[in-house]
């Protein structure tokens, strides 16, 4: 992470509640960036629980603890120590040590030794990221409608005619983006 300058951006919008966005708005009120002000908008009107599978965190796990929720993410996780995949019949597919390969990389072995390798539900997992960010961060229901970009910034329009004005837009709304078509 660079160090602020006079030109960084001091209001950042992130489209998009989903574990990117809301691990860049973590990431940018936590570290040195000079951003003043972070919101995270999603056309959602929640985020729904039960909605999404498990996933691997592996390196990521280094970076949440970076950002202070490694305790919470390893609350909710499960510690992956081997992949073992077999057909029915018996026959192994797949054998991987997690633990040997992990531990070989320094980055992501935690400071008591323990390698840094965990599976959590996807829901867990964002609704970690969502309680650490302060109240009012997360704005729900918002549909991005477009957007406009000028020598001033970025504003923002949404469903129902709600307009607000950020000096950067980050695009983390999906597959279906809204933000990628205004993206030259």
């Amino acid at each position: 992470v660079a160090s602020p300058t006079p030109t960084s951006p001091r209001r950042v919008a992130v489209v998009g509640a989903g574990i990117g966005g809301l691990a860049l708005a973590r990431a940018l009120q936590t570290l040195d960036t000079g951003v003043e002000e972070v919101a995270v908008f999603d056309r959602r009107s929640e985020l729904k629980p039960g909605v999404g599978g498990g996933i691997q965190i592996n390196g990521g796990a280094a970076v949440l603890a970076r950002l202070g929720l490694g305790e919470q993410m390893k609350a909710s996780a499960l510690p992956v120590r081997r992949i073992l995949s077999r057909k029915s019949g018996g026959f192994e597919l797949l054998d991987i040590d997690v633990e040997s390969l992990v531990s070989a990389e320094p980055a992501l072995v935690a400071p008591d030794g323990t390698p840094q390798a965990f599976s959590i539900m996807r829901d867990a997992l964002q609704r970690i990221l969502a309680d650490s960010l302060p109240v009012g961060t997360v704005r729900l229901g918002q549909r991005l409608e477009s957007l406009r970009e000028d020598d001033a910034g970025v504003e923002l329009l949404f469903e129902g005619g709600a307009a607000e004005r950020f000096d950067l837009v980050v695009g983390a709304d999906g597959l279906s983006s809204r933000v990628r078509e205004h993206v030259a």
